[in-house]
Parts: structure tokens; C-alpha cells; sequence
């Protein structure tokens, strides 16, 4: 399902990040203050590009490997956590998970940091019950891997340390050298600090691209982790019911009773994986800058399906089990077509609508601050111009020479900032020439062809 319809579509404006910064040197990579993710993730498209090219169908393949991976490790930690029919039904769902194949088929790293976020969890529970120093080591290096890879990693490792606290409160977990542990990712992650600080000021300084979340936004992010955005209102409840007698169950120690403690102990690690890094991003945009994305904190999917897998297998009537999972895959499923067939942003066929209809002489003006990434399908144009800033208010005029000017106005209009200029607003600025859309490359792409108006 991951490898399936991989390079039918065309990249969008993350994947042009990625595929623009991971074709610069090593060096440039890490120092880029302009991207704010870590840079391991582009380290490895670097490697994995220079050998087999910056197509769809080669730059998607890790996520598509990793997405893979993910799912193999969903059932490792649902079955650590609670159980082998809870381990099952994490592995299966994530492998036909709308959310997870959608970003093992792009060209970013959530497929690579839900990895190693599940990487950590796993090593840290066999931790927990083995006490062998290996896996402490495994659950250091796959939070090192994690927070190279994402920032929101350390909303994963708050939901560890509260879990490891909680432990070492009662007395069963040796703390010293938990804060060891800790102590050595966070070590791993000083060197990156100084482009974390130069960012961090960036963005306070001129503002991010993120929109405040509103009420919805955490029952929104549910439902994306179950089937999609669309999903009913009163589909959402019933997992969020699930989720809850999952999560009874944990709380009154009814999980495994005949498991060993330590197995036990671990009850309450997937409800604060799944809490983690979805309540502290909502509270941290709401107080301050906003930082909540659904995608973002992908690290809770796993989580969550642990809570309505342990829920599912919980339902009080024996026989009701069966058909309620049956129906939660069947959705799934049915939500998997829409997917495939939905478009994000079509720059391929932008580019090529460009090639096939320019005329001689015209020129290409890019708006919203695509001069960082450039445009990677060829359009055949002899220029190509860079006009406007993202989140501006007011486009500047397209750039005019002493003869007539015409060509083509590429925008991608972000659905978070209401203030980026619109075609509309790009025509009222240019008096002197007559635009005309042309529609079908996404709800956020559009190209008019612009020319002078004949005097």
C-alpha cells in the first residue's frame, strides 16, 4: 500500500523543500537556519539522491521503507504494552492506516521519525522488564535518532520522563540511571542547539506560518489519525470511546494481571505517549507561539491505536468484538481510494501546462517565497522571476521592463495565513495588465496567464 500509486503525484511545497535542501552540500544542510527541522533526515535524501536521482518514485522510497518498518514496530509496542491481541491490531491498522501510508508517501521525515519514536518506546519497555543495559542503550540512540530527525520529539520524551518519574516515585525504577539516559540524548542534541536558537529567534521575529488551533483542533487530529479530516462527528466519539475503555482498563490494573510487574508498570506509558504530543503543542500555541500541526505529532498515532485496540478487546459482549473491528479495518480501507485520488499540489502539471502554452518571450513570476526552492519540473521558460514574500499583505508590482510584459503567475496560496496575496489583489497592484486563471493544480496552487492590456 505504501509502494502503491508512489509516483503518480507530483511533489508539494515540503517535498520541493526537502528535495532543494537535500541537493546542497552536507555542510549547507546543517547550517540551514531556514528550515526548521533537524537535519538528519536530509543528510540521508542527500546520500540516497546523489545515487538514484531526485524523481517521485526514488526520493519517496525510504518513507515507503520506513512506513513499512513502522508498522512492524506498532505491533512490537502494542504487544509490550498490552498484549498480543492489542500488538496484532496495532500492527494491521497502521498498515492500512489512511494517516500513516499518507506520510510514507512523502518525501519528509515523519516516516523516519515514527520510527525512531517507536524505537524508543519498544527498547524503553523491554527496559523496563529485562533491566539489561542494551536495551537503555537502544532507547537512548532511538531518542537521539528522533530528535535529530523532528522537533517534536520532545513532546515523546516529556511523555517518557513523566513515565520514568511516575516509576521512580514508587521506588521501581533506578533513577540515576534513567537521568543518565536522558542526560546522554540530550548531549546528542547540543550540537544542533545553535541552529535551534537562530531559528527560534527568526520566527519570533518575523512569525510563523501556523495558525492558532482552535477548539476542534485536538478532536480534528483524531480523526486524521483514524480514517481523515471528513470523518463524522459521531464516528470520532465512538473511537474516542474505545480509546477511553482502553484506557479504564489500564487505570484499574485489569491489563495482564498475570503478567510480571514490570509488564504491568508499563500500563500507563502508551495513554502519555498518545497525550504528550498532542495536549502540550495545543496548550504551548495557545499560551504562546503556535506550533500544532496533526502531522506533527504522528508519534501519538501508535499510542492511540494501543488505547482502542486494548478498548476493542475489552467490549464487555464477547460476540460484539469481532464485527466492531471488523467495521473499524473496513473503514479504514474505504477511506484508502480518497487518498489515492485526492491532489495537494500538482507542480508537475503546473509546469508542464507552462511549457506546452508559453509563447516567445514570456516570463514565469513566482510569488509567496518560492525563491528558496526554486521550481524542480522544467517549464521550458527562458526567465524565471521571484516576486512577493509569503504572508505579505500587500504583493509588490510584478517587476516591468520598458517593453511590454507577459507570461505567467505562479502562487501557492497557504490556508493559514489569510493575509498572503491573491490573484485578485496581485491584479489590482498591476493596473496595466489583464489576468486570466487557469485552474486544476490543487486547492492551494493556482497559474494565471497574465499580458498587457492593448493600448
Amino acid at each position: 500500500m505504501r509502494l502503491w500509486h508512489r509516483g503518480a503525484k507530483s511533489y508539494w511545497w515540503d517535498e520541493l523543500a526537502a528535495i532543494d535542501l537535500s541537493t546542497r552540500t552536507p555542510l549547507a544542510i546543517v547550517t540551514n537556519a531556514q528550515e526548521t527541522n533537524p537535519p538528519l533526515y536530509y543528510l540521508g535524501l542527500h546520500a540516497w539522491t546523489a545515487l538514484f536521482g531526485t524523481g517521485e518514485l526514488a526520493a519517496r522510497l525510504p518513507s515507503a521503507l520506513f512506513g513499512v518498518l513502522a508498522a512492524a514496530l506498532a505491533g512490537w509496542f502494542g504487544r509490550l504494552a498490552a498484549g498480543r491481541r492489542v500488538g496484532w491490531f496495532c500492527l494491521a491498522f497502521l498498515a492500512v492506516s489512511p494517516m500513516a501510508i499518507q506520510w510514507s508517501q512523502n518525501a519528509r521525515a515523519y516516516a523516519p521519525y515514527l520510527c525512531a519514536t517507536l524505537a524508543a518506546s519498544c527498547c524503553y519497555l523491554r527496559w523496563l522488564r529485562t533491566g539489561r543495559a542494551s536495551w537503555a542503550a537502544g532507547t537512548a540512540l532511538s531518542l537521539s535518532l528522533s530528535a535529530w530527525l523532528h522537533h517534536y520529539w520532545v513532546f515523546h520524551f516529556a511523555a517518557l520522563q513523566l513515565h520514568a518519574l511516575s516509576l521512580a516515585l514508587r521506588g521501581r525504577l533506578r533513577l540515576r540511571a534513567w537521568l543518565a539516559l536522558s542526560a546522554a540524548v540530550i548531549i546528542s542534541f547540543l550540537p544542533w542547539l545553535g541552529v535551534v536558537l537562530t531559528q527560534a529567534a527568526r520566527i519570533q521575529r518575523e512569525g510563523f506560518w501556523i495558525g492558532r488551533p482552535g477548539v476542534g483542533a485536538v478532536e480534528a487530529t483524531l480523526r486524521t489519525f483514524m480514517l481523515s479530516p471528513d470523518l463524522s462527528h459521531r464516528l470520532s466519539l465512538a473511537y474516542v470511546a474505545l480509546a477511553a475503555l482502553g484506557l479504564v482498563r489500564f487505570r484499574r490494573g485489569t491489563l495482564l494481571p498475570s503478567a510480571p510487574a514490570p509488564r504491568r508498570r508499563a500500563a500507563l506509558l502508551p495513554a502519555l505517549v498518545f497525550v504528550c504530543p498532542i495536549a502540550l503543542p495545543v496548550l504551548w500555541s495557545l499560551v504562546r507561539q503556535p506550533i500544532f500541526m496533526d502531522r506533527y505529532a504522528i508519534a501519538a498515532l501508535p499510542a492511540f491505536l494501543v488505547l482502542v485496540g486494548r478498548g476493542l478487546v475489552s467490549l464487555p459482549l464477547r460476540p460484539l468484538r469481532a464485527p466492531v473491528t471488523a467495521v473499524v479495518f473496513a473503514l479504514a480501507l474505504a477511506a484508502l481510494p480518497a487518498w489515492y485520488a485526492s491532489v495537494v499540489e500538482d507542480w508537475r502539471g503546473l509546469c508542464a501546462t507552462i511549457a506546452r502554452a508559453s509563447r516567445d518571450g514570456d516570463e514565469v513570476f513566482i510569488a509567496t517565497g518560492l525563491e528558496h526552492w526554486g521550481l524542480h519540473y522544467p517549464t521550458g521558460a527562458a526567465r524565471i522571476t521571484y516576486v512577493g514574500e509569503s504572508g505579505r499583505a500587500q504583493p509588490a508590482a510584478l517587476p516591468r521592463p520598458d517593453h511590454c510584459v507577459h507570461g505567467f503567475l505562479v502562487m501557492r496560496q497557504g490556508t493559514l495565513s489569510p493575509d498572503e496575496p491573491t490573484r485578485a489583489s496581485f491584479a489590482q497592484a498591476n493596473p496595466g495588465l489583464v489576468f486570466t486563471a487557469i485552474e486544476g493544480f490543487g486547492p492551494n496552487l493556482s497559474l494565471t496567464r497574465f499580458d498587457c492590456l492593448p493600448r
